[in-house]
């Protein structure tokens, strides 16, 4: 029989818990939490399995361990909000139990809102977030959710409902980051194709293209992730006054603990940052030789599961052929689970819920 287990870290006490409602469950102060939702609530990267029957480095399960919640997280990486309705409630369902909270986080795939961010730092060809895109898929993903919202409410009338919201990874414009150096050559050599530019920017000897980039793109990641939340707000609204109840949600400042305070900083770092490797020259028309090149290890590795394989080989790799220009160049990009939570990200969000939620 598959067991779930739950890891109450407050009291160091490991329990193994039955499936379906066979066994003897313990009692919990604070009742039942039901968790549904997406990678993010899942644990992805943090902890071993993708999501249901658990993963104790959920940021449920971390609430759960420290708030008196038996835990049943039924989120699975890489979950739609349809996939909530038709798969995750259905297999709650048959549990038998009555949960006392739920916790959803879900409509980031619809919207494929982590190929966007892995679009703005090089690794992905496509941006499925440009606004003709959002223009449709967020209405649609609205609409869904609402339609989840409602169902869970159907389905577990006597359950406190709350949403949690998305965040935006993005190094905010100030100090400037150490990967946005590397992605900014690659982006004006592989995406710009433009070599000049790349040579201008190098041999200016300042960072101000560089922080430009970085600017950029952390207004570009949250212009989507504030329309991805409205439209949470405005289903959780919508599904609540339709139910006759209240759906909270959760806000995420991720503020000073973006993916760049994992390379360095004295704030930990609440999402995986991709690990990058970098290295070229310029041979410049006088015959100088420019060596260009940066790394950027992150502190944390994400733990081997469905998006994080932990390969030797780089998951981008991109090699200069022979120009005119006198430019060699190749980078190595590892996602690292880029935009996943670190242990301190899951933590994080546990203490959001837990403001949220009155303690028992």
């Amino acid at each position: 029989m598959k067991k779930l287990v739950l890891i109450m870290a407050a009291a160091a006490l490991s329990l193994s818990l039955s499936v379906a409602g066979l066994g003897v469950r313990p009692a919990h102060a604070a009742g039942v939490l039901f968790a549904f939702g997406d990678s993010i609530a899942a644990g992805e990267g943090s902890g071993p399995g993708i999501g249901y029957p658990n993963n104790e480095g959920s940021f449920n399960e971390i609430f759960g361990a420290s708030s008196g919640y038996a835990v049943r997280n039924f989120a699975v990486t890489g979950a739609t909000t349809q996939d909530v309705l038709t798969q995750q409630i259905p297999t709650a369902l048959v549990t038998g139990e009555r949960p006392s909270l739920i916790t959803l986080m879900a409509g980031a795939n619809d919207i494929s809102y982590g190929t966007c961010l892995l679009a703005l730092i090089g690794a992905s060809a496509t941006n499925p977030c440009t606004p003709e895109a959002l223009a449709v898929s967020l209405p649609a993903m609205g609409q869904s959710l609402a339609t989840t919202l409602v169902a869970l409410r159907t389905s577990f009338p006597e359950a406190r409902i709350v949403v949690v919201q998305y965040f935006n990874p993005m190094p905010k414009p100030g100090a400037v980051c150490k990967a946005m150096t590397p992605l900014l050559e690659a982006k004006l050599l592989f995406g710009d194709q433009d070599p000049a530019g790349f040579i201008g920017s190098v041999t200016d000897g300042s960072t101000a293209d560089v922080a430009a980039f970085q600017a950029q793109i952390h207004a570009a990641a949250q212009a989507v992730v504030t329309g991805l939340n409205s439209t949470v707000e405005g289903a959780a609204g919508f599904a609540g006054a339709a139910t006759g109840g209240t759906i909270e949600t959760v806000k995420l400042p991720f503020n000073n603990h973006d993916f760049c305070r994992d390379y360095y900083g004295k704030s930990p770092a609440w999402v995986l940052a991709p690990k990058i490797i970098s290295q070229g020259s310029i041979t410049l028309p006088t015959g100088e030789v420019i060596p260009v090149g940066t790394t950027a290890s992150p502190r944390h590795t994400c733990t081997a599961g469905v998006l994080c394989t932990q390969s030797p080989n780089p998951d981008i790799y991109l090699s200069l052929p022979q120009n005119p220009y006198g430019i060699t160049y190749a980078i190595a990009l590892w996602v690292n689970d880029f935009p996943h939570l670190t242990p301190a990200g899951n933590a994080a969000i546990a203490k959001a819920l837990a403001k949220q939620v009155a303690p028992v």
